[in-house]
């Protein structure tokens, strides 16, 4: 039996389409990937909250003329023609996150990202794998923004809508927080 006869298509090409975007983790890690200065990943971040270029420069302290050089000098970086692709090449390439430390793989974990940074969980009711009681002790413990959903324990499979329209919130909410200064 092959992956595709079971009733999980959506899964499948979901994993496909990530599989075959994903920059590979050696090319990344021995430096192909360009390296972005902290600067460069600001104005990508207000380019990707969907900031005016007034309103970037101001956020950023500099003025409109010198914002506007700092993202064509980025474009050329990314190769990008223009700002959409400048987004997208950078999500690709991960530039906006900064490179992996190398570190990262042989070092253990001191500090969740929820403690600090907004968080999101997709509560299943009907789980038998992860009762719904532990994920909303789980859920309310890292202050996320929940939703429940009538579903098993794969409501990515059963209920993608719902499940998307959480991704969409938490993208959206990321992007701004990322804007107003959050790391």
């Amino acid at each position: 039996m092959h992956v595709r006869d079971l009733d999980v298509g959506g899964a499948y090409s979901l994993f496909t389409a990530a599989w075959e975007a994903a920059t590979d983790l050696d090319a990344y890690l021995r430096g192909e990937v360009p390296e972005l200065a902290p600067e460069a990943r600001e104005i990508l971040r207000a380019l990707g909250a969907g900031l005016t270029d007034e309103v970037a420069a101001r956020r950023l302290g500099t003025s409109l003329r010198t914002y506007r050089r700092r993202v064509a000098e980025l474009m050329a970086v990314l190769e990008a023609g223009s700002r959409f692709q400048a987004g997208v090449r950078a999500r690709v390439l991960y530039a906006v996150q900064g490179r992996v430390s190398e570190s990262l793989f042989r070092e253990k974990t001191t500090a969740a990202a929820w403690r600090s940074k907004p968080s999101w969980y997709a509560i299943s009711r009907r789980d038998r794998t992860t009762s719904p009681e532990l994920q909303r002790f789980l859920a309310k413990r890292m202050n996320a923004a929940t939703v429940e959903i009538d579903s098993g324990h794969l409501s990515l499979i059963t209920h993608p809508d719902e499940v998307t329209q959480l991704i969409l919130s938490a993208t959206r909410t990321a992007s701004q927080y990322a804007a107003a200064g959050g790391s």
